[in-house]
């Protein structure tokens, strides 16, 4: 916020000299959140790699169906009984630790002008998901706001469309 020239962010960007330092600025300040975001991600991935819970497929059920953290009383039932046929209990346990591997990857990805949306699109639905199930709200929303500083491009430009009165009649 610091390097950015609007009074506010209804204003579009001030047409002045490019300052080199505040682009350094500004970039370092976008890897290192990216860094740390990368690192959450790390840890959650390896930090499930020792639980043997985690590593047989069962944790979900578990956490899925426990008193406090599991999903509402109104679904207990059906995901129970989802969650008791092994390869959906499997496919859902490892495929939460392969969404942390990815996003934890995209650090090293190289970049194009679609993959990025996938990979938010994923992450969003996972961390919805989570307040869904677990009824994490806050902290499904940080960890959104942090895939959207991780992975949307910072070079990106996105074009503003502002209703004028020739396209309002």
């Amino acid at each position: 916020c610091l390097t950015d020239n609007r009074i506010n962010h209804w204003y579009l960007p001030k047409k002045t000299k490019s300052n080199s330092y505040l682009k350094l600025i500004s970039y370092s300040s976008f890897f290192v959140i990216s860094l740390q975001i990368a690192v959450i991600y790390f840890h959650a991935f390896t930090a499930k790699l020792f639980v043997p819970e985690w590593l047989n497929g069962t944790a979900t059920y578990y956490w899925f169906t426990h008193q406090i953290f599991g999903v509402p009383e109104y679904l207990r039932v059906t995901i129970a009984h989802l969650l008791s046929i092994p390869f959906v209990g499997i496919c859902i346990t490892w495929g939460g630790i392969f969404i942390e591997l990815i996003l934890f990857a995209w650090l090293f990805m190289s970049r194009n002008s679609w993959n990025w949306k996938i990979i938010l699109f994923i992450g969003i639905l996972f961390h919805l998901l989570i307040a869904l199930i677990h009824g994490l709200v806050s902290f499904s929303l940080v960890m959104i706001a942090a895939l959207i500083l991780y992975l949307v491009p910072k070079n990106k430009n996105f074009k503003i469309r502002r209703k004028t009165a020739t396209n309002i009649a």
